[in-house]
């Protein structure tokens, strides 16, 4: 019964998760931001660090006893769930793609009506494309991924490993969905890649938190290793198991620091230079052929001429 309780939580877990994104778009559209680029970084930040402390940190407030931790149906088998539920689950519910298989059902339907259907051309359109691509929804799923193996590779090793399946499945579910389910998705500059990229390095913060949280929190919880601190006469074997755990956090600060200190960022910015991608000073005819679409293009009324018009330019 208790995991089954368990693996009810981690799910209800997934589904707030799920939920989260409107919630947290709704309210970033009311920051009014300058461009879609803004709004979907502003919605990704959020909802990653949303996501992240429901998932992660609630879990550790919630079994706040260490002495419960390695048990049956308590914090590390509850994270254990979590974890491959995030791994798993997230990439196979994307590429399965129930919204745009609801959607091809609907259009089957209209399609054996034959002229007997009563759509018009603007809805038939509509059933016909793919479902839109949530890039900011995307990013924050795999940030929280990474986020909460990371929060909790102290007590669970095998968290790394799973975060490195949960990246590759991640990367081939949403492969598979933009080049052959999700239809044209809107243009972003480079911030939305940069932000992320210039962001991953700082994650492994949550390493360094999370072994001082966890490490402080079993050696408060165990009477023998707090004897140890006092000079209590111990066991050698429990000194050497608590010497190494006593170290862990100061050995992942400075690995931090020297991670932090390591210049990836700037070869991130000299990859991506956003003024050079942008390239401001080039004219509208010289970037109108690299666009997915056109205001003129989509008004029914300038349809035409601005499809003539395009076409003149790629002829000049």
């Amino acid at each position: 019964m208790v995991y089954f309780i368990s693996i009810m939580a981690s799910l209800v877990l997934m589904i707030v998760n799920y939920l989260l994104v409107f919630v947290i778009r709704r309210f970033s559209l009311s920051e009014r931001h300058e461009t879609t680029t803004k709004l979907n970084v502003s919605v990704a930040i959020k909802l990653t660090i949303a996501r992240f402390i429901n998932s992660s940190v609630v879990l550790v407030i919630v079994n706040s006893d260490a002495k419960e931790w390695f048990k049956g149906g308590n914090l590390v088998y509850d994270a254990s769930i979590l974890i491959i539920l995030l791994t798993f689950q997230q990439p196979f519910l994307y590429s399965i793609n129930i919204w745009g298989r609801l959607r091809k059902c609907k259009r089957n339907t209209q399609v054996a009506l034959g002229e007997e259907c009563k759509l018009t051309q603007r809805e038939a359109n509509l059933i016909c494309e793919g479902p839109p691509l949530d890039v900011a929804n995307n990013i924050a799923n795999f940030m929280n991924l990474i986020m909460t193996c990371i929060f909790y590779s102290p007590i669970i090793p095998q968290a790394i490993p799973f975060a490195f399946v949960g990246s590759i499945l991640q990367y081939w579910a949403n492969k598979y969905m933009l080049l052959r389910k999700h239809k044209m998705p809107d243009m972003f500059s480079v911030l939305m890649a940069s932000f992320f990229a210039n962001f991953m390095p700082w994650i492994i913060f949550v390493w360094t938190i999370s072994y001082f949280i966890f490490l402080e929190r079993i050696e408060a919880g165990y009477e023998f290793l707090s004897e140890i601190r006092r000079g209590g006469d111990i066991d050698i074997k429990q000194v050497v198991i608590s010497a190494k755990m006593h170290y862990r956090p100061q050995i992942a600060m400075i690995f931090v620091a020297v991670c932090l200190i390591t210049p990836i960022r700037s070869f991130i910015n000299r990859m991506v230079d956003e003024n050079e991608a942008l390239d401001q000073d080039k004219a509208y005819q010289d970037l109108c052929h690299t666009f997915p679409s056109d205001y003129d293009k989509e008004n029914p009324l300038t349809s035409k001429k601005g499809q003539m018009r395009l076409i003149e330019i790629q002829l000049q």
